[in-house]
């Protein structure tokens, strides 16, 4: 925790791969689309900080534009699911590099 009792706000780059990573293991497990609502608490990396769904919207969408997700509409809502692109980014480069960590 920061000083003050405030929360550290989580960086881009952490977001950004909690999602992505949450995406590899939901088509991993055959369960491969979720809500902007699951994805802004449900990687294990949100527990103690929730993302707001704007900052997790916005991601995703520049995601998308990068071809490593895509998106359904529906009358209830939008469901994200990851690429075979950004699944084999994150499997092959992305890995890689968080593993010197």
């Amino acid at each position: 925790m920061a000083s003050g009792g405030k929360k550290e706000r989580l960086s881009k780059y952490d977001v950004g791969v909690a999602v992505l990573s949450y995406l590899v293991r939901l088509r991993e497990e055959q369960k491969p689309k979720a809500t902007t609502r699951e994805l802004s608490r449900k990687p294990p990396e949100f527990i103690s900080s929730t993302q707001r769904q704007q900052r997790i919207r916005e991601m995703l969408e520049s995601f998308e534009q990068q071809g490593f997700v895509k998106c359904e509409t529906y009358a209830m809502g939008t469901v994200w699911e990851i690429t075979d692109k950004g699944y084999d980014w994150y499997k092959t480069i992305a890995k890689d590099f968080m593993s010197i960590f």
